[in-house]
């Protein structure tokens, strides 16, 4: 049972950063349902969260979980946990080592600058055309 929700925390994972990425793109495109405020708001939140555990070097929720839950089901160690196989492996690969960590880094002030940024140039564009 820990390995199924283990499975369950790394998809939640996994669209949480799509849901992150999405929005970027979303923004950059132009995309009418992005200026909707609330979802302005909690892609802004989605984004900072992530922001402030990189800057105060937080280890991420999620994967404290999620290696919590493997070592119940499968050893005692969290190196154990992270050594899987079948579409845990694939889903761990896509969330963790298919982008290298100073890219990640890059990327996520990177957005961080570009959502607030883009917010006020919406709020400055949607004043003005009043």
């Amino acid at each position: 049972m820990s390995s199924v929700l283990a499975n369950i925390v790394v998809v939640l994972h996994i669209s949480y950063f799509l849901f992150v990425l999405g929005g970027i793109v979303a923004i950059l495109v132009g995309a009418k349902w992005i200026r909707n405020i609330w979802m302005r708001l909690l892609h802004m939140a989605a984004v900072y969260i992530v922001v402030l555990e990189d800057v105060f070097h937080f280890e991420c929720p999620l994967n404290t979980v999620e290696w919590n839950l493997r070592s119940a089901s499968e050893s005692s160690s969290a190196a154990a946990a992270q050594n899987t196989s079948g579409i845990t492996a694939a889903l761990n690969f896509l969330l963790r080592h298919a982008i290298p960590g100073s890219v990640l880094h890059i990327f996520y002030w990177s957005a961080a600058v570009l959502v607030v940024a883009s917010l006020i140039l919406d709020i400055r564009r949607n004043h003005r055309s009043r």
